[in-house]
């Protein structure tokens, strides 16, 4: 028999705006259920909230995966991962967030969709121990054709889960290429960063190189070179990129080899920290660092970090136009500007216009209102007011 969590009041309220992971502060009685296992949820006044399973691990409690009359749990996860599957099919790229956890009523679980190799992404038990129902609906619905699943991210230890990563089918294909505009780029789901590559920077590297023009382009953080590599194809004579992951760089290469672009290319394999100290020009320059504010502890230290690579550059580059991003759900859109770039521009006696306002993530990373959480990636294009 289904065990029934009742919500308190904090829970209820939470629920009735829309949140599906409710933290075990939000929980009346958990009905003796063991982490993972399915349950039926009422609110603090019986009235039915839907079902999920409880979590357990960490701080979250439970985790609403539909709402209404009692359901078998395996067949919601299933309609939910072809209903998300279905809302993305005219975004026009093979390759594609194609569910993006409470978003799509799964919480606790993401997939991304490179050509036929599906990668999932999992932080919660309750999805852990349903893997096999989620590769089985990729499968029979005939949305991935390989499936690799990559649950190595520091998060799950932080809350008690095994990291850990394993192909889910026997054929296996870690490697392929994807389609981005003009572009072509490699991407290994095992070694890669991430599910493999930066989803969610997609709409944004499309669009920098056709409002922004650039003869010479600074990719700092640049991974396997999207941000330069769109540059060179879109009319950029020269791009310098710098990254330090070893693993990246040779992929790096690779992308600049399969897209014609090697010889405009200077790569710089090191730390941008000692990049930036070094005199050198522009027109643009590309700040997307990883994510420095992964914890609220860690906020006043990745603003001082942000501050400093900025003043860096303001101080060394010769230069007309940046792009500031921060993937760090801590440091939010105010913040970015308020704290560390209008901060560092008047520190810098720097005067500056933001063109086109904040930019975010590509649209297959839809989220609902409620999920401010996934609604991490922010950045902003920045003219300063000296020409080249």
């Amino acid at each position: 028999m289904v065990k029934k969590i009742v919500l308190n009041d904090k829970g209820t309220r939470l629920y009735r705006q829309g949140k599906l992971t409710i933290y075990k502060d939000g929980l009346k009685d958990d009905g003796g259920a063991e982490p993972g296992e399915e349950v039926f949820i009422t609110d603090s006044r019986g009235r039915v909230v839907g079902g999920g399973f409880y979590d357990g691990y960490g701080p979250v409690g439970v985790r609403i995966l539909y709402t209404g009359d009692i359901q078998d749990i395996n067949d919601a996860i299933e309609d939910n991962i072809v209903r998300a599957y279905e809302r993305r099919k005219t975004y026009p790229f093979k390759s594609k967030r194609i569910v993006y956890a409470d978003a799509d009523y799964l919480p606790g679980l993401i997939i991304d969709l490179y050509n036929k190799i599906a990668v999932i992404q999992t932080s919660s038990i309750g999805m852990d121990i349903r893997i096999d129902i989620i590769k089985k609906t990729l499968l029979r619905h005939g949305i991935a054709k390989y499936i690799y699943l990559k649950n190595i991210q520091k998060s799950r230890l932080d809350i008690g889960l095994d990291i850990y990563s394993e192909w889910l089918t026997h054929e296996k294909k870690p490697e392929t290429i994807i389609d981005e505009g003009k572009a072509r780029f490699i991407v290994n789901v095992e070694s890669g960063q991430k599910t493999g590559f930066y989803l969610d920077h997609r709409i944004n590297r499309l669009e920098l190189p056709t409002i922004e023009r650039a003869k010479k382009v600074i990719d700092l953080y640049s991974y396997t070179g999207g941000f330069g590599i769109q540059y060179l194809l879109n009319g950029a004579r020269e791009a310098v990129f710098v990254e330090e992951d070893d693993e990246a760089i040779e992929t790096l290469y690779r992308n600049l080899n399969i897209n014609n672009v090697i010889n405009n290319a200077s790569v710089v394999h090191g730390k941008v920290e000692q990049f930036i100290e070094e005199e050198n020009e522009a027109d643009i320059v590309i700040i997307d660092p990883p994510a420095l504010a992964p914890m609220k502890k860690s906020l006043k230290p990745a603003i001082k970090k942000y501050r400093a690579i900025l003043t860096e550059i303001l101080t060394n580059f010769r230069h007309r136009t940046l792009f500031i991003s921060s993937c760090s759900y801590h440091i939010d859109r105010n913040t970015l500007l308020r704290d560390i770039i209008d901060y560092t521009m008047k520190r810098c006696d720097k005067k500056y216009w933001i063109l086109g306002g904040v930019r975010g993530s590509s649209p297959d990373h839809m989220v609902r209102k409620p999920d401010k959480e996934l609604d991490y990636l922010k950045a902003y294009l920045i003219r300063l007011d000296y020409p080249m």
